[in-house]
């Protein structure tokens, strides 16, 4: 389907999610340097250490680039590459569980990550992120783009505010504001309120 508008709202810090992950590579870390004391020397299997390095070196990347308003600081790489370094590592207890668990943690924050946008069409309004959502336009009470900030006011009492991820011109408002009214005063000519 083809939408008219999409309006992308500024992400959050995303702090908590970034802590755990920060928590679960360090874990990763330390369990591997732990193997290392463990199975010291690691004989032929001596490049497991390009994980840790290759997890360092991305973690370093991504903190380089993290005060670009640009960049998203994502630690899936750091994740995947830990849970293969757990799913090799067989000496340890439970290795395929915390592995396969690690897997999942990339992917999980990755779609945590999803940008937050709201497809706007002449036959719904579709909210995507974390969670997506779709609403008839007779389910909306008003909807208006002013000074960045997007306002998406439901008839359950539900009000959506929040700013944009990039400024818009004056025109993409007007044009934007325009069409949601046209919309909405279509549903009420109909006498669908």
């Amino acid at each position: 389907m083809t939408y008219d508008f999409v309006i992308s709202l500024k992400r959050p810090n995303y702090k908590g999610v970034n802590a755990v992950s920060v928590i679960l590579v360090i874990f990763f870390l330390l369990s591997f340097s732990k193997y290392l004391i463990d199975t010291s020397p690691l004989g032929s299997r001596w490049w497991l250490i390009a994980i840790p390095i290759g997890i360092v070196a991305a973690m370093v990347y991504g903190f380089t680039y993290r005060n670009r308003p640009d960049f998203m600081v994502y630690f899936r790489t750091e994740l995947a590459l830990a849970a293969i370094g757990f799913l090799l590592m067989d000496e340890i207890p439970h290795h395929l569980l915390i592995g396969f668990a690690y897997v999942g943690m990339s992917r999980v924050e990755r779609w945590v990550k999803k940008p937050h946008e709201i497809y706007f069409s002449k036959e719904h309004v579709l909210r995507r992120g974390l969670f997506s959502k779709t609403y008839q336009w007779i389910d909306i009470e008003n909807v208006v783009l002013k000074d960045n900030f997007f306002t998406l006011d439901l008839r359950n009492n539900t009000l959506i505010q929040k700013e944009l991820d990039q400024p818009t011109d004056a025109q993409t408002e007007i044009d934007f504001n325009a069409f949601c009214k046209a919309q909405l005063h279509f549903n009420t000519e109909k006498g669908e309120v």
